[in-house]
């Protein structure tokens, strides 16, 4: 269920952000003192607890252990010699799945670490840009 309230500011919020808040959870929507959002950059979220996402969507979600799929997503516009023609370079992989332990009034950040043609997705508190560790029994990075 992906809930967008009408309205000039949140219309405006909602095209600075980018995107709407899907919530992924039963029931009527939660304050914000008892959910906890997630979020890519440089990453796409696939899916979560076996839901679909559709790209460029924030997750709401309940506290606790939740799995992620996600992929490599790394978009690069690079001029030509001044031009107003750019090159729009994608740089994808294949779905990882993560597992990520969230608490309430946070949101995380699931970020790119890329080495040369490996990679992995990184966990970061958004209010402190710190990483967290993956659940136990998550996927350990490319080796």
């Amino acid at each position: 269920m992906v809930q967008c309230h009408q309205g000039p500011l949140v219309l405006m919020m909602v095209l600075v952000a980018g995107a709407c808040v899907k919530v992924t959870y039963p029931g009527p929507r939660r304050p914000s003192t008892e959910v906890a959002t997630i979020e890519g950059r440089n990453v796409a979220i696939d899916g979560i607890d076996g839901i679909t996402i559709n790209r460029g969507e924030r997750l709401e979600v309940l506290p606790g252990d939740h799995l992620l799929r996600v992929h490599l997503a790394i978009v690069t516009r690079i001029p030509i010699y001044n031009q107003p023609i750019r090159i729009t370079v994608l740089r994808t992989s294949l779905e990882r799945e993560l597992c990520v332990n969230v608490s309430p009034q946070h949101t995380y950040v699931i970020v790119p670490w890329v080495d040369g043609n490996r990679w992995a997705p990184l966990i970061a508190d958004g209010a402190s840009d710190r990483f967290v560790p993956p659940c136990s029994g998550g996927p350990a990075p490319d080796r």
